[in-house]
Protein backbone atom coordinates (compact mmCIF):
# COMPACT_ATOMS: atom_id res chain seq x y z
CA UNK A 1 0.00 0.00 0.00
CA UNK A 2 2.96 2.36 0.38
CA UNK A 3 5.34 1.09 -2.31
CA UNK A 4 6.89 -1.41 0.08
CA UNK A 5 6.99 -5.19 0.24
CA UNK A 6 7.24 -7.46 3.27
CA UNK A 7 7.93 -11.17 3.05
CA UNK A 8 8.98 -13.91 5.46
CA UNK A 9 11.95 -16.19 4.92
CA UNK A 10 13.11 -18.73 7.51
CA UNK A 11 11.32 -16.86 10.29
CA UNK A 12 12.79 -13.46 9.42
CA UNK A 13 10.84 -10.54 7.96
CA UNK A 14 12.35 -9.06 4.79
CA UNK A 15 11.49 -5.44 4.10
CA UNK A 16 12.10 -3.84 0.71
CA UNK A 17 11.10 -0.17 0.61
CA UNK A 18 11.30 0.04 -3.18
CA UNK A 19 14.08 2.60 -3.04
CA UNK A 20 17.10 0.98 -1.44
CA UNK A 21 18.62 -1.86 -3.39
CA UNK A 22 19.67 -3.83 -0.31
CA UNK A 23 17.08 -6.00 1.38
CA UNK A 24 17.26 -5.86 5.16
CA UNK A 25 16.13 -8.46 7.67
CA UNK A 26 14.11 -7.69 10.80
CA UNK A 27 12.35 -9.47 13.62
CA UNK A 28 8.56 -9.30 13.93
CA UNK A 29 8.45 -6.38 16.39
CA UNK A 30 10.74 -4.25 14.23
CA UNK A 31 8.79 -4.88 11.03
CA UNK A 32 5.50 -4.02 12.75
CA UNK A 33 6.87 -0.63 13.75
CA UNK A 34 8.44 0.06 10.33
CA UNK A 35 5.35 -0.86 8.32
CA UNK A 36 3.14 1.03 10.76
CA UNK A 37 5.24 4.18 10.43
CA UNK A 38 5.38 4.15 6.64
CA UNK A 39 1.98 2.75 5.76
CA UNK A 40 -0.27 4.50 8.21
CA UNK A 41 1.39 7.75 9.23
CA UNK A 42 -0.91 10.02 7.20
CA UNK A 43 -4.60 10.06 8.14
CA UNK A 44 -5.71 10.94 4.61
CA UNK A 45 -3.98 7.79 3.37
CA UNK A 46 -5.59 5.70 6.11
CA UNK A 47 -9.01 7.11 5.29
CA UNK A 48 -8.72 6.34 1.59
CA UNK A 49 -7.29 2.87 2.24
CA UNK A 50 -10.12 1.93 4.63
CA UNK A 51 -12.82 3.30 2.33
CA UNK A 52 -11.50 1.34 -0.64
CA UNK A 53 -11.11 -1.82 1.44
CA UNK A 54 -14.67 -1.71 2.78
CA UNK A 55 -16.03 -0.81 -0.65
CA UNK A 56 -14.34 -3.84 -2.18
CA UNK A 57 -15.06 -6.34 0.60
CA UNK A 58 -18.53 -5.48 1.93
CA UNK A 59 -21.76 -5.64 -0.05
CA UNK A 60 -23.15 -2.39 1.38
CA UNK A 61 -23.93 1.15 0.24
CA UNK A 62 -21.70 4.22 0.57
CA UNK A 63 -23.95 5.39 3.42
CA UNK A 64 -23.14 2.27 5.43
CA UNK A 65 -19.41 2.47 4.71
CA UNK A 66 -19.41 6.07 5.93
CA UNK A 67 -21.33 5.02 9.05
CA UNK A 68 -18.74 2.37 9.87
CA UNK A 69 -15.87 4.78 9.28
CA UNK A 70 -17.52 7.55 11.30
CA UNK A 71 -17.45 5.18 14.24
CA UNK A 72 -13.84 4.20 13.56
CA UNK A 73 -12.87 7.86 13.39
CA UNK A 74 -14.32 8.52 16.83
CA UNK A 75 -12.85 5.34 18.31
CA UNK A 76 -9.28 5.43 16.98
CA UNK A 77 -8.75 8.27 14.50
CA UNK A 78 -8.38 5.38 12.01
CA UNK A 79 -5.19 4.19 13.71
CA UNK A 80 -4.65 0.41 13.96
CA UNK A 81 -2.14 0.98 16.79
CA UNK A 82 -4.38 3.04 19.07
CA UNK A 83 -4.54 1.66 22.62
CA UNK A 84 -7.26 3.28 24.74
CA UNK A 85 -6.38 3.52 28.40
CA UNK A 86 -4.96 6.29 30.60
CA UNK A 87 -1.33 5.13 30.39
CA UNK A 88 -1.29 5.24 26.56
CA UNK A 89 -1.05 8.66 24.92
CA UNK A 90 -2.05 9.65 21.40
CA UNK A 91 -3.13 7.20 18.72
CA UNK A 92 0.18 5.44 18.00
CA UNK A 93 0.86 2.91 20.76
CA UNK A 94 2.74 -0.05 19.23
CA UNK A 95 4.21 -0.88 22.64
CA UNK A 96 0.84 -2.35 23.58
CA UNK A 97 1.33 -5.17 21.08
CA UNK A 98 3.71 -6.82 23.56
CA UNK A 99 1.31 -6.14 26.47
CA UNK A 100 -1.90 -7.33 24.76
CA UNK A 101 -4.29 -9.14 27.11
CA UNK A 102 -7.89 -10.27 26.70
CA UNK A 103 -9.21 -9.04 30.05
CA UNK A 104 -7.28 -5.82 30.72
CA UNK A 105 -10.07 -3.50 29.56
CA UNK A 106 -7.81 -1.73 27.07
CA UNK A 107 -9.46 -0.86 23.76
CA UNK A 108 -7.29 -1.74 20.78
CA UNK A 109 -7.12 -0.87 17.12
CA UNK A 110 -9.43 0.60 14.53
CA UNK A 111 -12.66 -0.29 16.32
CA UNK A 112 -11.20 -0.44 19.82
CA UNK A 113 -11.75 -4.10 20.62
CA UNK A 114 -12.21 -4.13 24.41
CA UNK A 115 -14.44 -7.02 25.50
CA UNK A 116 -12.69 -10.26 26.45
CA UNK A 117 -14.25 -12.55 23.84
CA UNK A 118 -13.70 -10.18 20.93
CA UNK A 119 -10.11 -9.38 21.90
CA UNK A 120 -9.41 -13.09 22.27
CA UNK A 121 -10.99 -13.80 18.90
CA UNK A 122 -8.82 -11.19 17.21
CA UNK A 123 -5.67 -12.51 18.92
CA UNK A 124 -6.40 -16.07 17.84
CA UNK A 125 -7.01 -14.87 14.28
CA UNK A 126 -3.61 -13.14 14.15
CA UNK A 127 -1.87 -16.21 15.57
CA UNK A 128 -3.55 -18.87 13.45
CA UNK A 129 -0.72 -21.33 12.58
CA UNK A 130 -2.59 -22.37 9.42
CA UNK A 131 -2.85 -18.83 8.01
CA UNK A 132 -1.11 -18.33 4.68
CA UNK A 133 -0.95 -14.53 4.93
CA UNK A 134 1.08 -12.37 7.31
CA UNK A 135 -1.01 -11.17 10.25
CA UNK A 136 -0.17 -8.99 13.23
CA UNK A 137 -2.07 -7.25 16.01
CA UNK A 138 -1.08 -3.78 14.79
CA UNK A 139 -1.62 -4.27 11.08
CA UNK A 140 -4.44 -2.35 9.39
CA UNK A 141 -5.37 -5.00 6.82
CA UNK A 142 -5.36 -7.73 9.48
CA UNK A 143 -7.80 -5.70 11.57
CA UNK A 144 -10.06 -4.97 8.61
CA UNK A 145 -10.03 -8.62 7.57
CA UNK A 146 -11.08 -9.66 11.07
CA UNK A 147 -13.76 -6.97 11.27
CA UNK A 148 -15.31 -8.42 8.10
CA UNK A 149 -15.38 -11.84 9.77
CA UNK A 150 -17.06 -10.42 12.88
CA UNK A 151 -19.68 -8.66 10.79
CA UNK A 152 -20.52 -11.37 8.29
CA UNK A 153 -20.10 -14.64 10.18
CA UNK A 154 -18.87 -13.84 13.69
CA UNK A 155 -19.96 -12.16 16.90
CA UNK A 156 -21.88 -9.33 15.20
CA UNK A 157 -23.60 -11.13 12.33
CA UNK A 158 -27.15 -10.73 13.66
CA UNK A 159 -26.72 -7.01 14.33
CA UNK A 160 -24.96 -6.55 11.00
CA UNK A 161 -27.90 -8.11 9.15
CA UNK A 162 -30.08 -5.34 10.57
CA UNK A 163 -27.45 -2.65 9.97
CA UNK A 164 -27.28 -3.28 6.21
CA UNK A 165 -31.01 -2.51 5.92
CA UNK A 166 -30.59 1.04 7.28
CA UNK A 167 -30.34 3.72 4.60
CA UNK A 168 -30.22 6.90 6.70
CA UNK A 169 -26.60 7.81 7.52
CA UNK A 170 -27.33 9.19 10.97
CA UNK A 171 -29.43 6.19 11.96
CA UNK A 172 -26.86 3.77 10.52
CA UNK A 173 -24.02 5.46 12.41
CA UNK A 174 -25.91 5.37 15.69
CA UNK A 175 -26.98 1.75 15.20
CA UNK A 176 -23.41 0.65 14.46
CA UNK A 177 -22.22 2.46 17.59
CA UNK A 178 -24.88 1.00 19.86
CA UNK A 179 -25.26 -2.55 18.55
CA UNK A 180 -21.92 -3.41 16.92
CA UNK A 181 -19.27 -1.07 18.32
CA UNK A 182 -20.99 -1.10 21.73
CA UNK A 183 -19.15 2.01 22.78
CA UNK A 184 -18.80 2.95 26.43
CA UNK A 185 -18.99 6.65 25.57
CA UNK A 186 -21.22 6.97 22.48
CA UNK A 187 -20.82 10.69 21.66
CA UNK A 188 -23.20 10.01 18.79
CA UNK A 189 -23.13 13.51 17.32
CA UNK A 190 -19.38 13.36 16.74
CA UNK A 191 -19.70 9.98 15.05
CA UNK A 192 -22.47 11.31 12.81
CA UNK A 193 -20.39 14.36 11.94
CA UNK A 194 -17.41 12.21 10.95
CA UNK A 195 -19.63 9.88 8.95
CA UNK A 196 -21.13 12.81 7.05
CA UNK A 197 -17.72 14.28 6.29
CA UNK A 198 -16.41 10.95 5.04
CA UNK A 199 -19.52 10.40 2.91
CA UNK A 200 -19.12 13.87 1.37
CA UNK A 201 -15.49 13.08 0.53
CA UNK A 202 -15.89 9.57 -0.91
CA UNK A 203 -19.56 8.71 -1.31
CA UNK A 204 -21.35 8.34 -4.66
CA UNK A 205 -18.12 8.85 -6.56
Amino acid sequence: TSGCHVSVEEGEYIFDNGIETDIRRYDKEEIQEIVGDIGYADISFRKKYIWNYLDENLDVSDVQIAAIMGNMMQESRLSPTNAQEFKYKGTYNPEYINEYQFDDGVGWGLVQWTYDARKKGFYEYTNDPMAEDNRSLGDMKTQLDYLIIELETGACKNEYAKFVQITDIGEATEFFCREIERAGEPESEKRKQYAGEIYNEFGDK
